[in-house]
């Protein structure tokens, strides 16, 4: 499974052509462990998901417990936003108590994405402290989305925040910054400075 090509970030064409392949034949339950944990890792959740899926409806041969199994298909449920089917993931490894603390952070995630912006805050402000880097900086910029609605002066100031978290990814912090441009824009501000990425420092490196 190693071999499926791929570079840690985006799936290698051998990956995408097995994913065609499994059409064909059929995704054995192994098969699609591998490849869905592989496309879990290169972010590729909305691949992932339904292979997961088969593998935990299948025999894993005792190479994965079923609860982290379904674990890992509950955070690829969540980045997609599909909060139903994290939440039947979840009802799968409740009752896992060495898994706690892992299921409490998956319940704050299924928490921010709640339609009640008090409950999505208050989650995502906790999610952030225990975060460090990059995933941090896409929790506050989810945070700062949901801030953009009653707080501007705290949005941009969470905006900037994830920026600096996110300078070492260039797509991360062009959306971010896009955001901010977005929001300063609507209400007038002087969009033309906001800083870019490579202006910030890294919060990270500064604090050494």
């Amino acid at each position: 499974l190693r071999r499926w090509g791929g570079n840690g970030r985006r799936p290698g064409v051998r990956v995408r052509l097995r994913y065609s392949r499994h059409a064909e034949i059929g995704a054995r339950p192994l098969i699609a462990l591998g490849m869905g944990e592989r496309l879990c890792r290169a972010r590729s959740f909305d691949t992932a998901l339904p292979l997961l899926r088969i593998a935990l409806d299948g025999d894993l041969m005792g190479l994965r417990s079923r609860s982290r199994l379904a674990l890992t298909a509950s955070e690829a449920a969540l980045q997609l936003g599909r909060a139903e089917e994290a939440e039947h993931f979840l009802s799968l490894v409740e009752e896992t108590q060495k898994l706690r603390p892992i299921i409490e952070r998956r319940r704050r995630e299924l928490d921010s994405l709640s339609p009640n912006p008090a409950v999505a805050k208050l989650a995502l402000e906790q999610l952030a402290k225990e975060s460090t880097g990059l995933p941090k900086a896409r929790l506050l910029k989810r945070l700062a989305a949901l801030l953009a609605t009653h707080d501007l002066a705290s949005a941009v100031e969470t905006y900037e925040q994830a920026m600096r978290l996110a300078r070492r990814d260039r797509e991360l912090s062009e959306a971010i910054r896009s955001d901010l441009l977005e929001l300063l824009e609507a209400y007038g501000g002087p969009a033309s400075q906001a800083p870019s990425a490579a202006e910030e420092p890294d919060p990270e490196r500064g604090s050494q």
